[in-house]
């Protein structure tokens, strides 16, 4: 049974993260990681205008 893969590798085939490089996996796998922390607190604001607009 395959292993799930995160959403930002569903984007790139299976045949071609295979080949990539291990120095460029280990950056997208850390950029990713930024992102998803950068993402929250702007998920957090966007709710919290949602209940702002509905008062």
């Amino acid at each position: 049974m395959e292993e799930e893969r995160p959403v930002y590798l569903q984007q790139i085939p299976s045949e071609d993260w295979e080949k990539t490089s291990t120095s460029v996996k280990k950056l997208v796998e850390e950029m990713e990681q930024r992102i998803e922390k950068l993402e929250q607190p702007v998920e957090v604001l966007v709710a919290q205008q949602q209940l702002l607009a509905l008062s």
